[in-house]
């Protein structure tokens, strides 16, 4: 359906929606058989817009539907990796981390990237999608920056 309808970024309509939270939206969508894993020319898909901006509602819908949970864009991201790389980190963005981590068909979080760095405007922010990963016994070293982040925030405890 979605497929014969591209704006000029060639993002389809639930695109769009997932990217500005627009759950009901989203759900005609879907409804109407939109492709749930469409892809960007950069590789996003629906749920990459929806983690990436926190939008916790569009998420849980876009799992629900099945969405691939570990598919990557062009620059190897998941949408987990998104969603912890929004430096515009809120109570519904953790939320959204959260849902990703409990999800049973994720299967590889790790990620590295050399050439980005995430700058969270309060330390407070950053301990919290520490704290979320730290309950998974995880490790997300996504970039260099952020690992020496972790370092100074431990140091001065």
């Amino acid at each position: 359906m979605d497929k014969l309808i591209l704006d000029i970024h060639q993002h389809t309509p639930l695109h769009r929606a997932a990217t500005l939270g627009l759950v009901e939206f989203m759900e005609i969508l879907l409804a109407a058989n939109a492709d749930i894993n469409s892809k960007t020319p950069l590789g996003w898909t629906p749920l990459h817009f929806a983690a990436f901006r926190g939008h916790y509602k569009c998420v849980r819908l876009l799992l629900s539907k099945n969405a691939d949970v570990n598919c990557r864009t062009n620059a190897n991201e998941t949408p987990l990796h998104l969603a912890v790389s929004n430096p515009n980190v809120s109570k519904k963005s953790c939320c959204t981390i959260q849902l990703l981590l409990i999800q049973p068909k994720l299967c590889d979080i790790f990620y590295y990237s050399s050439s980005s760095s995430i700058i969270y405007k309060d330390p407070q922010d950053f301990q919290r999608i520490l704290q979320i990963l730290r309950r998974k016994i995880i490790f997300i070293i996504p970039f260099w920056n952020f690992y020496q982040y972790i370092l100074q925030l431990n140091m001065h405890k």
